[in-house]
């Protein structure tokens, strides 16, 4: 009679021994995580046959005969070429071939099962069915595990499994993170003398470089997993293997990194990542993913750098994340629009303004119209006096069937457009914006004739009547006053008009960074028009203004170099520096430049030689003299020290090489090896 139930309510080793007690015949399927299905054949109460998967192309069985070394390689590659040729079972198979004997069949048979068995006993969460009858066909596959006549003891399955999850606990106390990397160092080789070593454990330990998890390890070389974990618990135990720290870790990947072998680095900081989730693991990893062409995995690297660094106020460094972030993804609205937010934070409203318009054109081109209408209100908010929030917030609602709403934006466009150019031209300017995103005859009529008729358009025609008749009497009095008349009222037109074009464009290309040729502008119109008094002043004005952007510019950058440094990043903060000094020439950020960029690379050196630095101190008060003189002398050769590092660390080197010549010292030393047990070393 089957039945079926679920893990969470019921014990596992209940079920066995009631399947034992009971001397049934049937097949148990285990369902746990993953899932993992485990099907296991009870006959008369002993289990009798387990599926198990293939281990590196080999059925389970050839696989573990060859790691214990009871088949040499070619027998195990025959014989699973004949098991996939003749389809006759592996155990039958292994015993026609007289290669191993009935008996060693059935002890490596046993162990297979007990591997594949004892760690469904851990499972808290699955489900499991027993269905009476013959084996199921997962159980007639040709590489199922199969015992003898007498069949595995349950009890003796049971006992195995209990003994293993008691020891799983023992495990976990030590080994508390799976994922954790391991490493024997110096201390630890000195402590492995007194261990006793087998051959297992020799081969874990050949792994335990701290590049490689557990296991990673049990699969390389061939110990179970859970031979491989007792394996590491006891050598931390013994003080022979530990943990590397998430900093060892950092180091480690950036010297691969450094090397070009940004798979293992990555694969390193990712391994850390779990136990030291902070920006300068966070960084790093991102950074490796982006140059990896690993886009989506370093834009959420960023991301969580991006809120991190928000959460602490430092929005400049979000900014510089953000912007990183939309040159690997520039097509996602969401990124832009927490650009926006940011720059809004930071007080750049028109910068911030451009990029919620830039959000909008991107939900628009997704059809997110609700988020590109809150993008182009968030804009008008800021700069209510730019054109392109209404232009993308009049297409939103035509996009929506909002005319009368698209309408009203199309107005506000008209007058927006008014505010920076002359009437004339924002007629042009609104004709090809409604040619370009309306496509409806009748609106794009009714916001034509509003603009035409409207005051600002009939006061430009008057205006022009005007100046015309002006221009015609001027022409007559020219005739009469001559040359100075004109120059009083043509020139100064004439200068008004130049003026007003230079200004027209004058924010747009201040966002583009192109101040020093809107400078080079202004000193040709001053040479043009200077003689006029009023020209003259507006243009110091202009200028002052721009001047004083542009110094902004530098100082922002400036700053974005000095956070960089802050956090360990000197070679991007040298060449922000360098970029600065070459873009903003002339700005007081830029005529430090050569100073501030010598003074990093300093401190650079110095963050280097200080850590070599205290590696040598920790070896000597180790009591490693000699290693210890040794890395300093190293450090003492560079030849770009600062000098009050080089004159400490000469002070250090000096007194390390009194004590290599004193007696004193040197038996003091003596004493403390004895003391702690390395008797050869003392």
């Amino acid at each position: 009679m089957g039945f079926q139930g679920q893990l969470s309510s019921v014990n596992l080793a209940d079920i066995f021994q009631t399947l034992h007690m009971n001397r049934q015949t049937g097949t148990l399927i285990v369902t746990g995580p993953g899932p993992i299905v485990v099907h296991i054949y009870f006959d008369n109460g002993q289990v009798a046959v387990c599926a198990a998967a293939p281990v590196e192309g080999y059925a389970f069985l050839i696989h573990s005969l060859l790691r214990k070394g009871m088949l040499q390689a070619d027998q195990a590659q025959d014989l699973q070429h004949r098991l996939q040729a003749t389809g006759q079972p592996v155990r039958d198979l292994l015993l026609a071939s007289g290669a191993v004997g009935e008996g060693e069949v059935d002890e490596i048979a046993a162990w297979c099962i007990e591997e594949v068995v004892c760690p469904i006993f851990e499972w808290s969460e699955g489900d499991f069915t027993f269905a009476d009858g013959a084996p199921l066909a997962a159980l007639q596959s040709v590489d199922v595990v199969s015992m003898g006549r007498g069949g595995l003891q349950t009890t003796q399955l049971l006992l195995e499994a209990t003994r293993r999850k008691d020891e799983w606990k023992r495990i976990r106390e030590v080994i508390t993170d799976a994922n954790a990397l391991y490493v024997v160092d110096n201390d630890g080789r000195a402590n492995l003398r007194n261990i006793q070593t087998d051959a297992e454990i020799l081969k874990v330990l050949r792994y335990l470089d701290g590049r490689h998890r557990l296991d990673d390890i049990a699969s390389a070389v061939g110990v179970t997993r859970f031979d491989t974990f007792a394996i590491a618990a006891q050598l931390v135990l013994a003080g022979v293997a530990r943990p590397r720290t998430p900093q060892e870790l950092v180091a480690d990947a950036d010297a691969l990194r450094r090397t070009g072998e940004l798979d293992t680095a990555r694969a390193l900081l990712e391994s850390v990542l779990p136990a030291a989730n902070v920006p300068e693991v966070i960084r790093p990893l991102a950074e490796i993913n982006a140059e990896l062409k690993n886009a989506p995995r370093a834009v959420e690297l960023y991301l969580e750098l991006i809120q991190l660094a928000q959460d602490q106020g430092n929005l400049e460094q979000a900014r510089a994340d953000l912007d990183t972030v939309l040159s690997l993804s520039p097509d996602d609205p969401d990124l832009q629009f927490d650009r926006a937010k940011v720059l809004s934070e930071l007080g750049h409203m028109e910068d911030a303004a451009a990029a919620y318009v830039a959000a909008a054109q991107a939900f628009l081109a997704t059809r997110d119209t609700e988020r590109a209408i809150d993008a182009c209100h968030r804009a008008k908010n800021l700069v209510p006096k730019n054109p392109d929030p209404h232009r993308y917030l009049a297409k939103a609602y035509l996009m929506t069937g909002q005319t009368e709403n698209a309408l009203v934006e199309y107005r506000a466009l008209w007058h927006a457009l008014l505010t920076s150019l002359r009437p004339r031209r924002a007629i042009e300017v609104l004709r090809e914006t409604l040619e370009a995103d309306c496509r409806f005859a009748n609106v794009k009529e009714q916001v034509l004739n509003q603009a035409l008729n409207s005051e600002a358009v009939k006061t430009s025609k008057a205006t022009r009547v005007l100046v015309y008749v002006v221009m015609g009497l001027a022409l007559a009095g020219a005739a009469v006053l001559g040359v100075e008349y004109w120059t009083r009222i043509l020139r100064v037109r004439g200068a008004g008009e130049a003026v007003a074009t230079f200004e027209a464009t004058k924010g747009e290309r201040q966002r583009a960074g192109q101040h020093l040729d809107l400078q080079r502008e202004i000193d040709a119109l001053r040479k043009q028009y200077g003689e006029i008094p009023q020209v003259a002043e507006h243009l110091s004005q202009i200028s002052a203004e721009i001047a004083k952007d542009f110094e902004n510019l530098a100082q922002r950058q400036l700053e974005t170099a000095a956070t960089l440094a802050d956090g360990g990043q000197f070679a991007k903060a040298i060449a922000t520096v360098t970029d600065l000094k070459q873009r903003f020439p002339g700005t007081p950020a830029a005529s430090g430049a050569d100073a501030r960029i010598e003074a990093l690379r300093q401190q650079q050196i110095g963050t280097q030689v200080v850590a070599v630095a205290d590696e040598a101190r920790r070896r000597w008060d180790a009591d490693d003299w000699d290693g210890a003189t040794a890395q300093l002398a190293e450090v003492l050769k560079a030849g770009e020290l600062p000098t009050d590092i080089r004159t400490k660390l000469g002070a250090t080197a000096a007194d390390w090489n009194a004590a290599l010549h004193s007696a004193q010292r040197l038996g003091e030393r003596a004493a403390r090896l004895e003391q702690g047990g390395h008797l050869r070393e003392a």
